[in-house]
This record gives structure tokens, C-alpha cells and sequence, in this order.
């Protein structure tokens, strides 16, 4: 297509857009001398499209809604009632407190529990190193005894927290000074739960931090009792080897329990029975070993005595028979006769008969 030149063609277009003189022809080929409201194409007015249109009607629909929003609000403030606004307010403010109240209630619930466990703990500490005395050595124990001390002391110390309880006074509902006065009670109970909420929290830690003290002296006992451990499987070499076997265990159980975060009383507790019953059997197993000797070989009652060959007789002698014995007190005879006065034994009882010595071959065979 042969585009118009300069001059030439420009009768024909200016023909097909509009009249000459619409057009400044300098400003078209010239842009710097264009002016305004002289562009081409146009004769300096402009006509309103169809997206100026929509525009101005969007901004005159939100004129006439913010102008009807503002209406409504001024006659609502205008006729509300400044009573029934006071007591919006009032359960508003009650909802607060009853907030406020629940977050105390869980601030003691949690101190008491904390409580609870921190004597539990104190408790069972106290027993564990009982059990220990004679095991461990007393510098390993007493900074044990010493935090559980500082903990018993925290415990002792703990103050009551209560949690009050609100209800609302009795109100006229249309009385504007009466709400109010709703109000104020309101907040200055609100107010009022600050200082027993910062007091239980404050409180709990305190005793938080006192458990964490002991639990960390428990832990700090593992060394020593790894050590009471060794020593005790090898100074009772004498009980079997499940006992010192039962030592080394329990006592690998309470390195491991400390290991994971526990307090590891139960561990302890039963390495201090392990030990002790490893002693026990030890002396026991000892105590066995020393009664193990052969007993003096008791005389067989069924053996005659002994009777020298030259006595040449094995019967007693007679009653009263001393045989030349001298008495021993006066140095002389004793006399045959001194037991005379002795009475006659009765008639009619009948006297026991005198044991008889077997004989030397034996028991005597009876009598067909």
C-alpha cells in the first residue's frame, strides 16, 4: 500500500477523516508545536464514554450510601436508650471478670498440683537417703539433705490462694446510676484478681525451682553410687554372683533413670534392698562356712563304763560300804552307820528299781 507523502495525499485523508480545518498540520507533523485542545481529531471538546459514565455513577451510589449509613447511626444516637447502652456495657464487663476469674482459678490449680508433687518428692528423698546411710558416702548425701531441706521450707511457706466469687447486686435495669455503679464494682474485681494471680504463678515457680534443685542433687549421687556399687560386689565376694549381678543392674537403673528426666527414687530404693541383701547373704554364706566343723563324737549311752583290770570286779560296792574312804571335812572314817537315822522306806510303795549297766557285748537278750 503507497502511504501519502507529505503533500500530496493529504487532501484525500484529510477528505476521508474530517474538514482541514480540524487539523492543525503542524502540530501533526511537528509534535513540539502541538498545543492544547488542539489535538487531531479533535475540534477542543470532549464528549462523556461509557466507563466516565459508570464512574460517576459508582461515586454518586456511594455518596448517597454513606450519606444514608451516617442518617441511621444519628438517629439510632438520637433515640437509644443510654440505659440499655450501660447495661451492654455491664455484661461486657462482667464477661471480662469471669475471664479474668478463670485464669486465677487455673494459676491455683496448678500451684496445688505443683504443691502436691513437691511434698511427694520431699517425702520419698528423705526415705531414699535413710536407705543410703551406710551406703553411700555422707559427703554425697548431704547436699541431697540440704535441698530437700530448702524444698520442705518452700512448701511449709506457701501461701492460700482463693479465688473469689461474683454475682451481680441486685439493679434496676433502667436506672442509669445504678449501672454504673454495677460497673465500677465490676472493675475494681477485675482489678482486684492481678495481685493473687501474679502471687500463685510467682509461687509455683518458686516451688518448681526448688524440685529442680533436688532432682538435680539426686542425679548428682550417680558417681557415688556407681563407685558403692563396685565396692560392694567386691568386698562380699562370698554371695552367689546374682547378688553382685542384682548390685550392678539397680544400680546402671538409676543412671539410666536420671538420665531420662526422672526424679529415679524407685531405682534408688532398690539398689540400697540390692546391697543390703548382697551383705546379708554374704555374712550368711561366711556364717555357714564357719559352723562347718566336725562335732566331738558323743559317748553312746549303751556303752559300759570304763573299769581298770586290776579292780577285779565290776559290781558296784554295798550300801554304805566306803570302802576306807575318809571324809573328806573331818579327816577321818566315815562312819557305816551315820545314815541310821534315816527312816525305813514304806511297805507298801514300791521301790524303784536301779538302772541297770548293759553288758559289754550289748543290750541283754529278753527272757523266753
Amino acid at each position: 500500500m503507497r502511504r501519502p507523502g507529505p503533500g500530496g495525499d493529504f487532501a484525500a485523508l484529510s477528505r476521508r477523516v474530517g474538514k482541514p480545518e480540524n487539523v492543525d498540520e503542524r502540530g501533526w507533523h511537528a509534535p513540539e508545536l502541538a498545543k492544547p485542545g488542539k489535538r487531531p481529531f479533535s475540534n477542543g471538546r470532549q464528549t462523556l464514554s461509557a466507563v466516565n459514565l459508570l464512574s460517576l455513577a459508582v461515586a454518586v451510589v456511594a455518596v448517597v450510601i454513606l450519606s444514608a449509613t451516617a442518617g441511621l447511626a444519628l438517629v439510632q444516637r438520637i433515640t437509644s436508650d443510654p440505659a440499655a447502652e450501660a447495661m451492654t456495657t455491664l455484661r461486657e464487663r462482667e464477661a471480662e471478670l469471669q475471664n479474668e476469674t478463670q485464669v486465677l482459678a487455673t494459676a491455683r490449680g496448678l500451684y496445688g498440683a505443683s504443691l502436691s508433687d513437691a511434698s511427694v518428692l520431699a517425702d520419698a528423698a528423705g526415705a531414699i537417703v535413710v536407705e543410703l546411710e551406710g551406703i553411700l558416702d555422707r559427703a554425697a548425701l548431704q547436699p541431697v539433705e540440704r535441698s530437700r531441706a530448702a524444698l520442705v521450707a518452700v512448701i511449709a511457706g506457701a501461701p492460700s490462694i482463693a479465688v473469689p466469687e461474683y454475682r451481680r447486686p441486685a439493679i434496676d435495669d433502667g436506672s442509669l446510676d445504678d449501672i454504673v455503679v454495677a460497673i465500677d464494682k465490676v472493675r475494681a474485681a477485675k482489678e482486684a484478681l492481678v495481685e493473687p494471680i501474679s502471687e500463685a504463678r510467682a509461687s509455683r515457680s518458686q516451688v518448681v525451682a526448688s524440685v529442680d534443685a533436688l532432682k538435680g542433687e539426686l542425679r548428682a549421687t550417680d558417681s557415688s553410687i556407681d563407685v558403692a556399687a563396685a565396692e560392694a560386689t567386691r568386698s562380699n565376694s562370698a554371695a552367689a554372683d546374682g547378688f553382685r549381678s542384682a548390685v550392678t543392674d539397680t544400680a546402671a537403673r538409676v543412671r539410666a533413670a536420671h538420665g531420662s528426666g526422672s526424679d529415679g527414687l524407685t531405682e534408688m530404693s532398690a539398689f540400697a534392698a540390692a546391697v543390703r541383701a548382697l551383705r546379708d547373704e554374704n555374712q550368711r554364706v561366711l556364717a555357714l562356712q564357719q559352723s562347718e566343723v566336725v562335732d566331738p563324737v558323743r559317748p553312746d549311752p549303751y556303752v559300759a563304763p570304763f573299769v581298770p583290770e586290776e579292780s577285779g570286779s565290776t559290781e558296784p560296792p554295798p550300801a554304805g560300804d566306803t570302802g576306807g574312804a575318809s571324809d573328806p571335812d573331818t579327816g577321818g572314817a566315815i562312819d557305816p552307820g551315820a545314815g541310821a537315822g534315816t527312816p525305813d522306806p514304806d511297805p507298801g510303795q514300791t521301790p524303784t528299781p536301779e538302772p541297770t549297766v548293759p553288758p559289754e557285748t550289748g543290750l541283754p537278750l529278753p527272757t523266753p
